[in-house]
């Protein structure tokens, strides 16, 4: 992943998993992907209307919902499963996977002009997540 210092240094795309088979499941007891945000910051901030894309050249592909809020070095888990929906939990789904293979992953601002964080395409292993460390970090 870039280092967020080159882009707003609001939040990160912190960690991923890409082929979820037996980790953690969502609500309705699905392994699916998933992608953590993390707000490296001691304040909360408001990402809704924030976009996440797997599509560099489609990055407005998912909104975030109204009052996705990141506490102050909180994280949020987006589940990439496709369903494109918020569950009665408050899970949040977008309407797309990841592909383990790799690819572009993109948050973008909610004024749609300044891209927030990109993790670059890398191949992650079945029930393997790929992140910085520590959370936040250049690495």
């Amino acid at each position: 992943a870039q280092a967020y210092e080159e882009y707003t240094g609001e939040v990160v795309i912190n960690e991923v998993m890409a082929s979820n088979g037996t980790t953690a499941n969502d609500w309705e007891g699905d392994y699916s992907d998933w992608i953590e945000i993390y707000n490296p910051s001691a304040f909360p901030i408001d990402i809704s209307g924030y976009y996440l894309s797997d599509n560099i050249t489609d990055p407005l592909k998912w909104k975030f919902p109204s009052n996705s809020i990141i506490v102050g070095r909180g994280h949020m888990i987006v589940w990439a499963s496709g369903k494109d929906t918020v569950a009665i939990t408050g899970e949040v789904h977008t309407n797309f996977n990841i592909s383990r293979e790799g690819e572009f992953l993109i948050l973008t601002s909610s004024d749609k002009a300044s891209v927030v964080d990109m993790l670059d395409p890398v191949f992650i292993p079945r029930d393997f997540s790929y992140g910085r460390f520590p959370d936040g970090g250049d690495s």
